[in-house]
């Protein structure tokens, strides 16, 4: 023992202690420990962050310089931009006539008279360019011949809205994407020739999309592959029920749609129409 503890006292007096070399690297610690709380919570991620921060007193450094090449940047892209909206604009109002055209034709089948939908393209201001386009695509309604056309939200009728939705759709044809199409009403206010008429052009509609439309109209429901009734129980908690009319049940329809009632007349005209 007395051997062990010479051995370390002699060790003890070769070494080599700097009280302030301490202090200067627990000192030292603890900022790089700070950093880490900070910046980390690794060494790594902190010399990250000092990458990322010496670049961008890279770029005051070189301001001049990368202004510059943003302004150029930026000219060659709203260039490009104008470019790129006038031939959007210049396909817009080329074929804004012939699509109102392609909708007229359809209304007059549908025998709604002088109507005429009327489709503009208004340049817009710089400020209000959005992805929609730098220019605005108006649709106005004009219910007859020499009257001054509207917006079509504001002067139309619900059926008249209808009437024209479908035209339109029928104009766009199979390049619509939609799939399905509800049509509630459609027939609103319409009746003889101009119920065949419109039943006839949601036929067509019907070889492009699904098409579902509600209707009181027999003409119009006669020409669909299936239907169904909408009713409402009665009760504390009524519910509505959707359910299919096929064989006999469906010819029973068409006639309550017909004369209120399935009578032998209404249901001898019903499968008439149903043949058709």
């Amino acid at each position: 023992m007395e051997d062990v503890a010479r051995d370390m006292a002699g060790y003890c007096d070769s070494i080599d202690f700097d009280g302030e070399s301490l202090a200067a690297a627990q000192e030292r610690m603890g900022q790089l420990m700070g950093l880490m709380r900070s910046f980390g919570p690794t060494m790594e991620a902190v010399f990250e962050r000092w990458d990322a921060a010496a670049a961008l007193v890279g770029l005051i450094d070189d301001a001049d310089e990368n202004l510059a090449r943003a302004e150029a940047a930026a000219e060659a892209a709203e260039s490009a931009l104008a470019e790129a909206a006038a031939a959007y604009d210049a396909a817009r109002i080329e074929a804004a006539p012939r699509f109102a055209a392609a909708v007229n034709e359809v209304l007059g089948r549908l025998e709604m008279g002088t109507a005429a939908l009327v489709c503009t393209v208004e340049p817009l201001p710089r400020e209000n360019w959005s992805t929609a386009g730098s220019a605005s695509v108006v649709f106005e309604f004009k219910p007859g011949a020499s009257m001054q056309p509207r917006p079509l939200a504001r002067i139309a009728s619900g059926g008249e809205i209808s009437r024209v939705m479908l035209a339109i759709k029928v104009a766009l044809g199979a390049k619509d994407g939609t799939e399905t199409l509800v049509f509630d009403e459609v027939d609103a206010g319409v009746g003889g020739s101009t119920a065949n008429a419109l039943a006839t052009v949601l036929a067509e509609l019907a070889g492009s999309h699904q098409v579902i439309a509600i209707t009181h109209l027999a003409q119009v429901a006669v020409l669909a592959d299936a239907h169904y009734t909408v009713t409402k129980t009665a009760g504390d908690a009524p519910e509505t029920i959707l359910a299919p009319v096929t064989g006999d049940a469906r010819v029973a329809e068409v006639a309550r749609l017909l004369s209120g009632t399935a009578t032998e007349t209404s249901l001898a005209h019903a499968r008439e129409l149903l043949r058709q």
